[in-house]
């Protein structure tokens, strides 16, 4: 689950438990394709940056995140970068999220390639 198979990446979950804990989103909610509002859309965008910035590749996020294609991965991604490059409040917020994840990496192990 890595980009060019070079490196054992997190666990998702490990990624996305600070996510889901800001959240108060359930992981089966972020992940699932059933009728979401724009709330949980747009958290689904976060995760999908998140697991991105950890090194998953697009393909691999999409199939985490229910077999989305790609490019649904890639616009998240995008999305959520020009956001964060605006708005100062939402760029604290997701380096407090990598941070989190960074903090849980310390303490679980890392998943095989």
């Amino acid at each position: 689950m890595t980009d060019l198979g070079q490196q054992p990446v997190l666990r998702p979950m490990v990624v996305l438990a600070p996510l889901l804990a800001a959240s108060e989103l359930s992981l089966a909610a972020l992940r699932g394709r059933v009728p979401s509002t724009n709330r949980v859309a747009k958290f689904r965008q976060i995760g999908m940056f998140l697991l991105r910035s950890w090194g998953w590749s697009y393909n691999s996020i999409g199939d985490y995140f229910d077999f989305r294609d790609h490019s649904t991965v890639i616009h998240a991604c995008r999305v959520v970068a020009e956001r964060r490059d605006e708005d100062l409040v939402f760029a604290k917020f997701l380096a407090e999220l990598m941070e989190g994840a960074e903090r849980a990496r310390k303490s679980w192990p890392l998943k095989p390639a």
